[in-house]
């Protein structure tokens, strides 16, 4: 079974408004890094919503009538959410939707946005004539950025 993991930028700390909100979001954002949830641009984890608001969750720390206790949860920008793909790159670092990756075709390199086909078709690599996943997600396939952190990567 597929794994279902996402990633996503959290909010800015100046969309908080009182000082308590912003120290307890500060110490969630320092204990997801020392846990490796959190690489300085995206919380990775489960997704839910609460209304329009996306929330990149950890696991059930308890369950009773009245509540459900998460380890964690960090609302994020609802434009940078991406789900992994289950797929590696040549180095073994997983392949989330939004990475911008860069492989070999017919003797060039090409840089190329990964992102979600939809249904029971998976992922594939945009590429401007039309090839799917499996022609651009070979063993020379390398993540070199995303496209919110590294937009001038795409041309």
């Amino acid at each position: 079974m597929r794994t279902h993991q996402y990633r996503g930028q959290p909010i800015k700390i100046t969309d908080f408004s009182e000082d308590f909100e912003i120290a307890r979001y500060e110490e969630t954002l320092d204990g997801l890094k020392a846990s490796g949830k959190y690489d300085g641009s995206f919380a990775y984890g489960s997704l839910i919503y609460n209304d329009e608001q996306p929330y990149i969750v950890g696991n059930i720390e308890e369950v009773t009538e009245d509540y459900v206790a998460l380890r964690y949860w960090v609302p994020v920008i609802p434009e940078t959410v991406g789900e992994l793909t289950g797929l590696p790159d040549k180095n073994g670092k997983e392949i989330y939707e939004g990475d911008i990756v860069r492989y070999r075709e017919y003797n060039q390199f090409i840089n190329s946005t990964v992102y979600y086909h939809g249904g029971d078709v998976g992922y594939g690599c945009y590429i401007p004539f039309g090839n799917d996943m499996e022609s651009c997600m070979g063993s020379d396939v390398i993540i070199i950025g995303n496209i919110h952190d590294n937009p001038e990567l795409i041309k």
